[in-house]
């Protein structure tokens, strides 16, 4: 039986949506109650829900040209600079979901093909795999996310189907054990004691005050001290909970938290406090005027691909002057803080700048942040498949490009944007 719980778990969102073909929301209870045994240890007396409290919302308007539009990078970037990722025969990444920076050390973090970290320096030389995947109780079985204590200089990992959250040093090792007593599909660290975590919808039905709620907040033992959010899934029933994107990222002492079919990011405190941050105003052309409760993926997919509407999909980055989000599967838009400017468009124009030799190769969009810095994956295989002209290139990039191998591992690509 106890092989079968991380199954359970990890399909409990499908199985969820076929809720009248495996019983009623009363025998989901008693399952997670059985799973999470002990959980009423970890649930403080004073547990509460935040509310958002009130802010003046910076409004971002995106302009009706967004799908003609192209990114020129020429007079987005203004400085940029790579971290190669060393490839031997210990470490070959297969895809990196995140990237985390804590002094001189950088976390990468695999989800799609497998669940695992990794640490190296800040030049790119591989220290250590973090952790070991296994069944032992030392070992993790399916890392979900990780977060970093600056202050207490350790790494957390959080291995879901193990139900643990597991502590290392800088150097990969393991230092002791938390056990979860609660279902989380992502989770970043406030401050040096308090936690943030996001559950799927309609999960967690053991603990029945915030069973409704995205965001919930735990000391460093994982105490559940307060909830907040109520969950996306509640009022857009007929969408399949699997495409619910709402995203935690942590930069310069606040977490922001964006969501699926929503117009407002918002922001939460090393204190806690959750407040509106921005409003993304898409016009005529937002998806949120023409749908509502009755509306099933379906409509959306003609809304969006036949009617031409689009909306923001819950992914954005900040750094110290910039924001970074996703409007819908393929646009993207870089907005100023400082000028209130807007870079938009769904392609990427590269151009020599001003007949000087080149100092960008192609990126993705970013995944990360940290103070100035937007920071992207870019692929070996990516910028060989373009057959690139080193000498185009100025001399540390063309080196980095002459060096690179097609199965290599990736590159960082860290970019900061102009007050445009």
């Amino acid at each position: 039986m106890n092989r079968k719980i991380p199954i359970i778990l990890s399909t409990s969102i499908f199985l969820l949506t076929c809720g009248c073909k495996f019983g009623s929301e009363d025998k989901w209870v008693e399952l997670y109650k059985d799973i999470y045994k002990g959980y009423e240890e970890v649930l403080s007396p004073e547990m509460s829900e935040i509310k958002t409290i009130g802010n003046d919302l910076t409004v971002i308007t995106v302009p009706t040209d967004l799908k003609k539009k192209m990114i020129e990078l020429d007079l987005l970037v203004d400085s940029v600079h790579y971290v190669h990722l060393e490839t031997n025969e210990d470490v070959l990444l297969g895809d990196i979901k995140r990237i985390l920076l804590a002094e001189d050390r950088i976390v990468t973090l695999e989800l799609f093909s497998r669940h695992i970290a990794h640490i190296f320096d800040r030049n790119g030389n591989f220290i250590s795999q973090l952790g070991i995947q296994g069944e032992g109780p030392n070992e993790y079985q399916k890392v979900m996310d990780v977060a970093i204590n600056h202050t207490k200089h350790e790494i957390l990992l959080m291995d879901l189907e193990g139900r643990k959250m597991m502590y290392y040093d800088f150097d990969g090792n393991h230092l002791r054990n938390e056990r979860l007593y609660f279902e989380a599909s992502n989770f970043t660290l406030l401050n040096d004691s308090l936690l943030l975590f996001k559950q799927s919808p309609k999960s967690n039905f053991h603990i029945e005050n915030f069973r409704d709620h995205m965001l919930y907040l735990t000391d460093y033992k994982c105490k559940v001290q307060h909830y907040s959010i109520p969950s996306w899934a509640l009022r857009y029933s007929k969408f399949p909970e699997r495409l619910v994107y709402e995203s935690l990222n942590y930069n310069t002492g606040q977490a922001l938290y964006g969501a699926f079919l929503n117009d407002t990011i918002y922001e939460i405190s090393g204190d806690g406090i959750i407040s509106p941050k921005y409003f993304i105003d898409l016009g005529a052309n937002g998806l949120m005027h023409y749908i509502d409760e009755t509306t099933n993926n379906d409509d959306r997919h003609k809304l969006t691909a036949e009617k031409g509407y689009y909306h923001f999909d819950g992914k954005c980055l900040e750094t110290d002057n910039g924001l970074y989000l996703k409007a819908g599967e393929f646009y993207h838009a870089y907005y100023s803080r400082s000028t209130g400017g807007l870079q938009y468009g769904g392609n990427v124009l590269y151009k020599s700048w001003f007949g000087k030799k080149m100092d960008l190769i192609q990126f993705n969009h970013p995944i990360a942040s940290e103070g100035n810095f937007f920071i992207s994956v870019t692929w070996p295989d990516d910028i060989l498949r373009e057959r690139p002209d080193p000498d185009e290139y100025v001399p540390h990039v063309a080196d980095m490009i002459r060096k690179a191998e097609k199965d290599g591992n990736p590159i960082l690509c860290f970019f900061s944007i102009k007050d445009f």
